[in-house]
Protein backbone atom coordinates (compact mmCIF):
# COMPACT_ATOMS: atom_id res chain seq x y z
CA UNK A 1 0.00 0.00 0.00
CA UNK A 2 2.80 2.39 0.83
CA UNK A 3 4.35 2.04 -2.61
CA UNK A 4 1.33 1.56 -4.89
CA UNK A 5 -1.63 3.01 -2.98
CA UNK A 6 -4.97 1.75 -4.28
CA UNK A 7 -3.65 0.82 -7.77
CA UNK A 8 -3.84 -2.91 -6.93
CA UNK A 9 -6.16 -5.07 -4.88
CA UNK A 10 -4.45 -7.15 -2.23
CA UNK A 11 -5.70 -10.62 -1.32
CA UNK A 12 -4.30 -12.61 1.60
CA UNK A 13 -4.65 -16.20 2.77
CA UNK A 14 -6.85 -16.90 5.77
CA UNK A 15 -7.35 -20.18 7.59
CA UNK A 16 -10.69 -20.35 9.45
CA UNK A 17 -9.69 -23.60 11.16
CA UNK A 18 -6.04 -22.65 11.63
CA UNK A 19 -3.05 -22.96 9.30
CA UNK A 20 -2.13 -26.60 8.55
CA UNK A 21 1.20 -26.07 10.33
CA UNK A 22 -0.71 -25.05 13.49
CA UNK A 23 -3.04 -28.06 13.51
CA UNK A 24 -1.98 -30.87 15.82
CA UNK A 25 -3.06 -34.47 16.15
CA UNK A 26 -4.71 -35.30 19.45
CA UNK A 27 -2.79 -37.88 21.43
CA UNK A 28 -4.21 -41.20 22.54
CA UNK A 29 -6.65 -40.63 25.37
CA UNK A 30 -7.41 -37.07 24.27
CA UNK A 31 -10.90 -36.74 22.92
CA UNK A 32 -13.62 -34.15 22.57
CA UNK A 33 -13.81 -33.86 26.35
CA UNK A 34 -10.25 -32.51 26.40
CA UNK A 35 -11.10 -29.65 24.00
CA UNK A 36 -12.39 -26.20 24.87
CA UNK A 37 -15.74 -25.16 23.41
CA UNK A 38 -14.01 -23.09 20.72
CA UNK A 39 -11.61 -25.93 19.85
CA UNK A 40 -14.61 -28.22 19.37
CA UNK A 41 -15.77 -25.94 16.56
CA UNK A 42 -12.42 -26.39 14.74
CA UNK A 43 -11.55 -30.05 15.22
CA UNK A 44 -11.62 -32.55 12.37
CA UNK A 45 -11.24 -36.28 11.95
CA UNK A 46 -9.28 -38.04 9.22
CA UNK A 47 -8.43 -41.73 8.98
CA UNK A 48 -9.69 -42.29 12.51
CA UNK A 49 -7.45 -39.59 14.01
CA UNK A 50 -8.55 -36.26 15.48
CA UNK A 51 -6.86 -32.95 14.68
CA UNK A 52 -7.34 -29.45 16.09
CA UNK A 53 -5.78 -26.01 16.12
CA UNK A 54 -5.44 -25.37 19.86
CA UNK A 55 -6.73 -22.06 21.22
CA UNK A 56 -3.27 -20.59 21.85
CA UNK A 57 -2.18 -21.40 18.28
CA UNK A 58 -5.47 -20.14 16.85
CA UNK A 59 -4.99 -16.80 18.61
CA UNK A 60 -1.58 -16.48 16.95
CA UNK A 61 -3.20 -17.26 13.58
CA UNK A 62 -5.85 -14.56 14.08
CA UNK A 63 -3.25 -12.03 15.25
CA UNK A 64 -1.25 -12.72 12.09
CA UNK A 65 -4.36 -12.37 9.92
CA UNK A 66 -5.11 -9.04 11.59
CA UNK A 67 -1.57 -7.88 10.74
CA UNK A 68 -2.24 -8.70 7.08
CA UNK A 69 -5.53 -6.79 7.11
CA UNK A 70 -3.94 -3.84 8.92
CA UNK A 71 -1.19 -3.83 6.27
CA UNK A 72 -3.81 -3.22 3.58
CA UNK A 73 -5.51 -6.47 2.58
CA UNK A 74 -8.72 -5.95 0.60
CA UNK A 75 -9.86 -9.56 0.64
CA UNK A 76 -9.20 -12.79 2.57
CA UNK A 77 -9.21 -16.02 0.58
CA UNK A 78 -9.90 -19.31 2.34
CA UNK A 79 -10.21 -22.95 1.44
CA UNK A 80 -13.31 -24.53 2.85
Amino acid sequence: RKEFGQDFGISVAGYPEGHPNAITELKDGEGLDSLSESEKTRYSEFDGKMYVCKDEDYKKEMDYLKEKVDAGADMIITQM
